[in-house]
């Protein structure tokens, strides 16, 4: 699976190069799937359907200006969410927010 679009809020998230390379990227190359424990494949997330709540975390670093004053930074985030079918463009959309 490659990922062929990123939100501004999350590109944002993401240090330089990596806030404008992740287009085009293998998703698991980019990302680690942290939960359900299945493999990153389109028809494993397909088969599982619309119902699961997905959790990755980033495989690059983030921005440093991110963390705030009395905050630990951390080098990685998780996102939350689910993956949803867009049957016309043949693409999963993973709508998510940062946890």
């Amino acid at each position: 699976m490659r990922i062929f679009l990123v939100g501004q809020g999350i590109r944002h998230l993401f240090a330089p190069p990596y806030d404008k390379v992740l287009v085009g990227q293998s998703f698991g190359d980019a990302f680690a799937l942290i939960r359900p424990d299945i493999p990153l494949q389109y028809q494993k997330i397909l088969s599982y359907g619309s119902h699961i709540v997905i959790v990755i975390e980033s495989k690059h670093p983030l921005r440093a200006d991110i963390g705030r004053q009395n905050e630990e930074i951390r080098s990685t985030v998780r996102f939350k969410g689910q993956m949803k079918l867009i049957t016309n463009w043949n693409m999963i959309v993973f709508l998510c927010h940062p946890v």
